[in-house]
């Protein structure tokens, strides 16, 4: 799981992701009550409230807990690591059949390939790795040639992979514009899209942002 609190338009977030869906939730009012923060929130996409409370279980660690109690009784009391402590605990990546058993292969036949890339490539990006396991890659792999007809949020998702997928010795970019070459116009859109949405950290001469001219150029020859 991932909890995350961000600054949008001067109005504080949390996004909750890693449970069956994201969810994206407003903060309304913060309270401190001596070591505990206490949260009122609303989801985006309604009016359903949502209250939790925080505090620090080792603060130099940065290990912290997340309690909240849902309209049907469930309660979710989870323990999260800041960003930056992150890499002092063990990462485990759980397989799918320990959870759902043989379901699985049913699962992966019927989820569209751009919902498991967009996963691989989330969990990627967000636990700031420079290696993947080897069944992360061949997901990966399978599920972009997979991909027959992209959609306009799809080629989105191929393109960032195209900028920033990059595990030692596995062809990104190779598979990505294989996609991208099926349907040139869409993808040319997709990617002037892209180079008009600059992510604050990407410099105009740096790669791989600077690189999404010559993308361009490739696909129109």
């Amino acid at each position: 799981m991932l909890l995350t609190i961000s600054n949008v338009k001067k109005n504080f977030e949390i996004l909750l992701h890693g449970e069956q869906e994201d969810s994206y939730i407003k903060i309304l009012k913060i309270n401190q009550i001596k070591d505990t923060v206490f949260m009122e929130t609303k989801y985006i996409d309604s009016n359903e409230k949502q209250s939790f409370k925080f505090f620090w279980i080792n603060k130099d660690q940065g290990l912290a807990r997340f309690i909240t109690k849902y309209s049907d009784g469930f309660v979710s009391d989870n323990v999260f690591v800041t960003t930056e402590k992150q890499n002092n605990f063990e990462k485990i990546d759980q397989p799918c059949k320990e959870c759902w058993g043989d379901e699985c292969n049913e699962m992966e036949n019927t989820v569209e390939p751009i919902v498991v890339i967009k996963k691989i490539f989330d969990d990627y990006v967000t636990y700031q790795e420079s290696t993947e396991s080897d069944e992360n890659r061949t997901i990966m792999s399978k599920n972009i040639k997979a991909i027959t007809n992209a959609k306009a949020d799809d080629l989105d998702v191929l393109i960032n992979i195209w900028m920033y997928y990059d595990p030692t010795d596995f062809p990104s970019r190779k598979l990505v514009y294989a996609v991208l070459e099926k349907n040139k116009k869409e993808s040319i859109k997709a990617i002037q899209n892209r180079i008009k949405n600059k992510k604050e950290w990407e410099k105009t001469d740096s790669a791989p942002y600077s690189e999404l001219e010559n993308l361009i150029k490739a696909l129109k020859k």
